[in-house]
C-alpha cells in the first residue's frame, strides 16, 4: 500500500519514511490514516480505492464495508 501510494504521488518519500518509522502495525496504519486524510478528498480517495481492490472478504479486516459501487 505505501509503494502504491507513493507511485500515485500520494505520499512523498519522507512521509513514506516517517509512515515505516512506526513500531506497531497499528501505530503505521493510524500514521497512514490520518496522514492521507490530511491530504484530502483525492488521496483519500486513492487509498480506498486501492483497499477495496483486495479480496470482499479482507474487508471487515480493513474496516471497510461494501458500497452499491462496490456490488
Amino acid at each position: 500500500l505505501l509503494r502504491y501510494l507513493r507511485e500515485m504521488n500520494v505520499l512523498n518519500d519522507e512521509e513514506k519514511e516517517t509512515v515505516e518509522g512506526w513500531m506497531t502495525s497499528e501505530d503505521r496504519a493510524r500514521c497512514l490514516i490520518d496522514t492521507v486524510m490530511k491530504k484530502g478528498e483525492r488521496a483519500s480517495t486513492v487509498m480506498v480505492d486501492y483497499l477495496t481492490e483486495k479480496p470482499p472478504e479482507l474487508w471487515p479486516t480493513l474496516g471497510l464495508t461494501p458500497t452499491s459501487d462496490s456490488l
